[in-house]
């Protein structure tokens, strides 16, 4: 019998960055077999208000695409068993450069991308990079996008 795999879902960061650690290793002790991490971002449109809320409060604190990464990092070096996908939005992907992003994503242990804003028929070369660092890029489809 095939097991179903459980994803978690967590903000970097929120509430605080000792906090969301010990989240994020509560969560794998207690049965995540996957975890999303999301990057916060100050307009994060295909959110609800509960994680609107949160990113807002992290960025509140100076937090930086860089902490972010530093947190995935510290996840992936204390449970380098345990796939972490990352959320987040296109302007944080797109500024640096998707290929030096995907790049320091992966180094940080990322395993795949998630970035609802890049959808798979305009995804600005975020499936290409993903690959070429040994990641995946999950897509995402919305009712209002063509075929």
């Amino acid at each position: 019998m095939n097991k179903i795999k459980l994803m978690s879902h967590l903000v970097a960061g929120y509430p605080t960055t000792e906090l969301a650690l010990t989240a994020a290793r509560s969560l794998i002790k207690g049965g995540a077999d996957i975890l999303e991490i999301q990057l916060p971002f100050s307009d994060p449109s295909a959110d609800g208000p509960a994680i609107q809320t949160a990113c807002t409060k992290v960025l509140e604190r100076g937090y930086k695409t860089s902490d972010g990464l530093a947190f995935i990092a510290q996840i992936h070096s204390e449970f380098p068993q345990v796939p972490i996908y990352l959320m987040s939005y296109g302007s944080l992907v797109y500024t640096p450069g998707v290929e030096n992003f995907c790049k320091k994503a992966a180094e940080a242990g990322v395993k795949g991308m998630i970035i609802p804003d890049l959808p798979f028929d305009y995804d600005e070369g975020l499936t290409a990079a993903c690959k070429k660092n040994g990641m995946i890029n999950i897509p995402v489809a919305a009712p209002s996008m063509s075929a």
